[in-house]
């Protein structure tokens, strides 16, 4: 019908200055107000729902805001940072299998787990954040279970996570099997100063 949509970047200013200037319960409304009245793209509906989840976070009204995350993750399961900010709280509030199970989750909505279909560029944040609670959570089994599935794609599209798993095992005290990974970066991405930083 060619119907003109507000989009996000309309909603977020005025959401932030009602938190700032009125407090949170009118900018909770306002962002209640906003995902019902069917002004905004609802392309971009999951954004307003994240900016609204990520306010009760701060509010520590952390029911609302998982019931929030999951909306945010329903309507767009390809929108990373949703996944990604419902994990972190989990974690801030200490549920780190919790947090391990919705960036899984988060892989496999988008069908791009290692063992499916995946982009790894795509997913990076999310690679990366997984095994780091693998290894906050003390299963460097299934840690490097993600990384070797990594191997069947390309060096330019992993390397960044396979980094990120050689600095675990240093972490972890597997010195050795460290700089294995650390040499095998140098040879195949010499291009990338950070690899030769971290490896120093």
């Amino acid at each position: 019908s060619g119907a003109l949509y507000k989009s996000h970047k309309e909603f977020y200013p005025v959401f932030k200055e009602k938190e700032k200037k009125e407090g949170a319960p009118f900018a909770r409304e306002y962002a209640r107000a906003c995902v019902t009245n069917g002004e905004y793209d609802p392309k971009s509906v999951w954004r307003i729902y994240r900016s609204w989840a990520d306010l009760e976070k701060r509010e520590n009204q952390f029911e609302e805001a998982r019931k929030l995350y999951k909306t945010v993750n329903s309507i767009d399961p390809d929108a990373k940072e949703g996944w990604l900010e419902y994990a972190k709280m989990e974690e801030e509030c200490g549920n780190l299998i919790r947090c391990r199970e919705i960036l899984y989750e988060g892989l496999d909505r988008q069908g791009k787990r290692p063992e499916k279909k995946m982009i790894p560029t795509q997913n990076e944040n999310l690679l990366k954040h997984v095994l780091k609670i693998n290894e906050k959570i003390g299963d460097l089994d299934r840690a490097r279970k993600l990384l070797s599935d990594l191997s069947n794609y390309s060096i330019n599209d992993t390397w960044r996570t396979v980094l990120e798993g050689a600095l675990m095992e240093a972490r972890t005290g597997n010195v050795a099997k460290a700089r294995q990974v650390f040499e095998k970066l140098m040879k195949q991405v010499p291009w990338s100063g950070q690899v030769y930083l971290e490896a120093s």
